[in-house]
């Protein structure tokens, strides 16, 4: 008997340490100060304020190694040029702007929120090649790749939990 006590107190000593680990590692850590983001991503920066209007037709042009700082519309107002594959919910936020590219090749998309990011094309919602996060304590949350043939684009920003949010574009090298 005191040995089938023991092994329960040890599972769940084990279950709660699990527990407490895995809670831990999902907060973001605290930092001290901003670190610098990678040379690639220095205009992250020097993010310039952007307004949304929430039609596709009417989205912004987004440049290529320029921050922008987004006030997002609520979801409701937001006319997306293809359904999102990730909508939101109720609450969430959104927005679209337009990026051209001139040049084949790899291109990095990183945001200071969890929003989905879909790159839309006449084809369709191009698939991204990779993604992760971003440099601990540079304000980058994210970061998504894609392969881009030259051509027009429209970036729709979805299921954002904060109406603001930061997004930089770059060709990688």
């Amino acid at each position: 008997m005191q040995r089938i006590v023991s092994i329960l107190l040890g599972g769940a000593v084990a279950a709660s340490t699990l527990l407490a680990y895995a809670q831990d590692t999902s907060k973001p850590p605290a930092c001290a100060a901003i670190v610098a983001p990678p040379s690639e991503l220095a205009a992250w920066t020097h993010a310039v304020p952007l307004a949304l209007d929430g039609m596709a037709a009417k989205a912004p042009a987004l440049r290529l190694n320029s921050a922008v700082q987004l006030h997002l519309l609520p979801k409701a107002q937001v006319r997306y040029t293809l359904l999102p594959q990730k909508p939101g919910g109720a609450g969430s936020f959104g927005g679209t702007l337009t990026l051209d590219v001139a040049r084949s090749g790899n291109y990095r998309f990183a945001l200071s929120g969890k929003a989905w990011l879909d790159v839309v094309d006449k084809d369709g919602a191009q698939a991204s090649i990779t993604h992760g996060h971003g440099p601990e304590c540079s304000g980058i949350r994210k970061m998504v790749d894609f392969h881009l043939a030259p051509g027009h684009y429209t970036i729709q920003l979805t299921a954002e939990g904060s109406a603001e949010i930061t997004l930089l574009a770059v060709a990688l090298p």
